[in-house]
């Protein structure tokens, strides 16, 4: 009897991840990400420029429009549906794309839009969570990775710098946007705390250092800061403690030979019972190379050093001298 065949939208599951198109809209999204963020900051220092405001919100519709449609080509597609809406992707699709069409529909013209400044600059603050669309781009790079245990690593790794990277981005937009609707002086004046300066705060602060040639002075800031320092404090050993974990957890062994060890090389791929072979093979080849530098060794086997190779490593002078890679 036939076989019965595999779903349609299993097998559309199965094969679009792996997809040029794919990649494709993985590309576009990072780009389109970067670009909307870097607009934002652009339009702290160009607030007044009626011209530049008119001509970001409408690049941003179209972004928000191609992230719409993508949206749904991704929730019609999936099997889970559930699972998908609950997903980081669709929470950050549902906080910066659903309020930039909703204001795009409710208000007739841009200088209408303008003339609602909170609500402005609050749709603003949220495009920078767009950032957190990198996360995505980076785990389909990854993925492309052979080695699964070092790509969870990695994949870790990027999602706490692209969470911290959000994270201050947001607070130094939220600080831009607090001195200037209320007028409020930080240290250069009112309504002149840049982009650069509520950047540089946040980083001063989160770290502790606390120079002081910048500070809120009104309440809503000072309650805003007391909270940034107590989350700082409470998350950077947590975040340091997990980096210490990943590179505990991180494979030596795995890996590839970098070009800069030169172009001369001697590559040995063997079983880690033939390592004896190995160590008086290169005993050979240097004694009839008469005082010419011994090229450098790879050494691919599939497991981790014996003590026979972790010998021969050293005598060929450690990792300047080979490489061991663990693999076949």
């Amino acid at each position: 009897p036939c076989e019965p065949t595999e779903p349609y939208k299993q097998r559309l599951m199965r094969f679009y991840p792996l997809s040029k198109s794919s990649a494709i809209s993985e590309i576009i999204n990072a780009l389109y990400s970067l670009v909307s963020c870097v607009m934002v900051i652009v339009e702290t220092y160009k607030i007044s420029d009626n011209n530049f405001i008119d001509k970001s919100f409408s690049v941003d519709l179209y972004f928000c429009t191609f992230w719409a449609m993508n949206f749904i080509v991704e929730l019609t597609i999936t099997l889970s549906k559930i699972k998908f809406l609950f997903s980081l992707r669709s929470l950050v699709d549902v906080v910066t794309v659903v309020p930039t069409l909703a204001l795009f529909f409710t208000f007739q013209n841009i200088a209408e839009l303008k003339s609602n400044f909170v609500e402005y600059e609050v749709l603003k603050i949220l495009r920078i969570f767009r950032l957190l669309r990198l996360r995505n781009s980076f785990r389909y790079i990854l993925k492309k990775h052979a080695n699964k245990s070092e790509n969870t690593v990695n994949l870790q790794f990027v999602k706490m710098v692209m969470n911290l990277v959000v994270g201050i981005l947001v607070m130094a937009a939220l600080f831009n946007f607090m001195s200037t609707v209320n007028k409020s002086d930080w240290g250069e004046g009112p309504q002149n705390f840049k982009f650069h300066n509520a950047l540089y705060f946040v980083v001063v602060t989160m770290t502790t250092v606390g120079y002081g040639d910048f500070s809120p002075t009104t309440i809503p800031g000072r309650m805003v800061v007391t909270v940034l320092i107590l989350v700082c404090f409470s998350s950077l050993p947590i975040m340091t403690a997990k980096i210490v974990y990943l590179l505990s957890i991180k494979e030596r062994y795995r890996g590839k030979l970098s070009a800069d060890k030169g172009n001369r090389h001697l590559i040995f791929c063997c079983d880690p019972c033939c390592m004896e072979a190995v160590s008086y093979a290169i005993e050979m080849i240097s004694e009839n190379l008469h005082g010419i530098f011994l090229p450098h060794v790879l050494l691919l086997v599939p497991s981790n050093p014996n003590q026979i190779a972790k010998t021969l490593i050293l005598k060929l002078g450690g990792e300047k001298g080979a490489t061991y890679i663990n693999g076949d």
